[in-house]
């Protein structure tokens, strides 16, 4: 093979390889700016395209000269296909979690976990992506492999979600659509219920499938979250009607914002659809204990989420 053919197809080889690595990037990942700013020299790069200039115009050609001799050499195959093997082999243990921001107004912060947390905020695994409305944003997580992994998704003001990425997948999630499609539970007891509790706090506790999973020592009539954390935002909705429902009943006001300030048991619990939770308010090993329980049910739509279990006396 002649010297110029092995140069053309040694050059087309590595330029492919750029292409490849940029294409990656670019359906992957949010990083190609900051590829294309030291490609180019921009931006935090221009000190390097400085120094660059300072070198003279003999040597740049010298540079050159070595490069060319390379393209036709016999090593240039050789590091081409390590190059597109260690390209195969580093993104087969990676995929991407795509997140689509639906909403006009409100931004923000995701986080994503191996596990589920109490408190996403404070997880050393990820310091949070901001998530700008009517925008979106892509996270590279590792599966394995050729393998699949499931992450815990945070988004702030919403349930996390259990989202399964395989390698060389770009998963789609809507927000905040994706999110409150599991099962999620919240105990809210009534306003006369609420005011006996303030005067004498007793113990919430909550069952799942007839075992005790957690409880709230001095209980004292708040909302409280089922299977997610604290860091949820109440659906206006729900508000409207608790408001709708004290006015009628002359449920203090007191009391709904209490409601609406609610505490989370199992925050890291996964309900599933069919299961028994049961809520029991009373002294430890009290007889008279009020106790509701309800069949878990996953939400058909956006207004079924979340799951009220109301607790009269």
């Amino acid at each position: 093979m002649s010297p110029n053919k092995k140069y053309l197809i040694n050059l087309l080889s590595l330029l492919l390889i750029g292409i490849l690595g940029s294409s990656w990037l670019v359906r992957y990942t949010e990083f190609f700016p900051y590829i294309g700013g030291l490609l180019g020299l921009g931006g935090i790069f221009t000190w390097v395209a400085f120094i660059s200039n300072l070198v003279g115009d003999k040597k740049k050609e010298e540079f050159q000269n070595l490069f060319s001799e390379f393209l036709q050499g016999k090593t240039a195959p050789i590091v081409n296909g390590t190059l597109y093997f260690l390209f195969l082999l580093g993104v087969s243990f990676f995929g991407s979690i795509s997140l689509r921001s639906h909403e006009s107004d409100v931004e923000r912060t995701v986080y994503i976990s191996e596990r589920p947390l109490a408190d996403y905020s404070r997880s050393p695994e990820s310091e949070g992506v901001l998530l700008v409305p009517n925008q979106s944003t892509k996270i590279l997580v590792c599966s394995g492999l050729f393998g699949s992994r499931e992450y815990w998704v945070k988004v702030s003001g919403l349930p996390a979600a259990i989202i399964k990425v395989s390698a060389f997948e770009v998963r789609a999630v809507a927000v905040p659509g994706s999110f409150v499609n599991r099962p999620i539970a919240f105990i809210r007891p009534s306003g006369k219920l609420t005011s006996s509790l303030e005067s004498e706090p007793m113990m919430l506790t909550i069952r799942i499938n007839g075992i005790g999973v957690d409880s709230i020592m001095e209980y004292k009539g708040e909302g409280v979250w089922v299977g997610c954390d604290r860091d949820v935002n109440l659906p206006a909705h729900l508000i409207d009607r608790w408001e709708l429902e004290a006015l009628k009943l002359g449920v203090p006001e007191i009391f709904t914002k209490r409601w609406q300030s609610p505490m989370a048991l199992g925050p890291t619990l996964v309900l599933r659809d069919g299961d028994s939770l049961t809520a029991v308010i009373g002294r430890q090993d009290d007889r008279n204990a009020i106790i509701k329980s309800i069949a878990v049910r996953t939400p058909s739509t956006v207004t079924d989420f979340p799951q009220e279990i109301y607790i009269d006396e």
